[in-house]
């Protein structure tokens, strides 16, 4: 009995470590930061009461089909909203399986920053549940109003646009 009290223990104990979200929508993110691999400076920080910006993540893994298959997509969003208050940033894991972070951009001819979120993935883990892709809005105030695994870009865009009606103000959240 006392071994199956042990199992079941380090069962939920690993389902818990496994599931790292740390954010939820309605939760406000103050500042995030990270490493750009391709199309922009090396150091990132996006902080929301500085940009007042609109900021889409898209978490991918490159060895997987559905990531891949949604790269052009993204491009077409980023391209949509660049001359808006419109942050877009892919957050790349797995990189050289079967794609660097270069040749990621290159083979499906991206000019979004990405950002190398592999060693510590930090951002993915604030917000992924366990599955790739993993997509996130976050308004002009820093306040999460999309978080989602899989892939629907008219919840994306809708989001988005959402987010950019929200207006600017210097509220922190609780």
């Amino acid at each position: 009995m006392k071994a199956i009290h042990t199992f079941l223990l380090i069962c939920l104990l690993s389902i818990q470590f496994a599931h790292s979200q740390v954010f939820e929508v309605g939760d406000h993110i103050n500042d995030l930061v990270g490493n750009v691999c391709e199309n922009g400076n090396d150091d990132w920080k996006f902080s929301f009461d500085e940009n007042k910006k609109v900021l889409f993540i898209s978490s991918f893994a490159t060895w997987w089909k559905p990531c891949q298959s949604e790269a052009q997509t993204i491009e077409e969003i980023y391209k949509q909203f660049k001359d808006e208050d419109v942050e877009v940033m892919g957050a790349g894991i797995d990189w050289n399986q079967p794609y660097s972070c270069e040749e990621w951009a290159k083979k499906f001819q991206l000019t979004f920053p990405i950002l190398d979120d592999s060693k510590g993935r930090q951002i993915y883990n604030y917000f992924g549940d366990g599955i790739v892709p993993y997509n996130v809005v976050i308004d002009r105030n820093g306040r999460l109003i999309y978080s989602n695994s899989g892939f629907i870009k008219e919840d994306i865009v809708n989001a988005i646009e959402s987010g950019l009606k929200t207006p600017k103000t210097d509220a922190v959240y609780l």
